[in-house]
């Protein structure tokens, strides 16, 4: 896998990123911050089959200026509000 720098935050090889997704596991969503695009901030979730297995993500992306470190608990929690009836939906 070649990893290509965007940004000076982007991740640019496994070590780094293995442990970001483990991270991911955790806690249940992943962030991008501004590791594609400076100024971009994103968080998705997993939406999921009826077999529980992931098949899609939802996410939402705004300008960092609008980023809340005090909302972000709100932003994950209203994306997997969202998700959840979106898996529902899948059977």
């Amino acid at each position: 896998i070649e990893f290509t720098r965007s940004t000076e935050h982007t991740l640019t090889s496994a070590a780094e990123l293995l442990p970001v997704l483990e991270l991911v596991r955790e806690q249940g969503y992943g962030e991008d911050a501004e590791e594609q695009e400076v100024g971009i901030r994103c968080i998705a979730v997993p939406v999921f089959d009826r077999f529980g297995v992931a098949i899609a993500g939802l996410s939402l992306s705004f300008p960092t200026l609008r980023f809340s470190e005090a909302a972000r608990e709100e932003y994950v929690a209203l994306l997997h509000v969202a998700a959840r009836r979106i898996s529902e939906q899948q059977g």
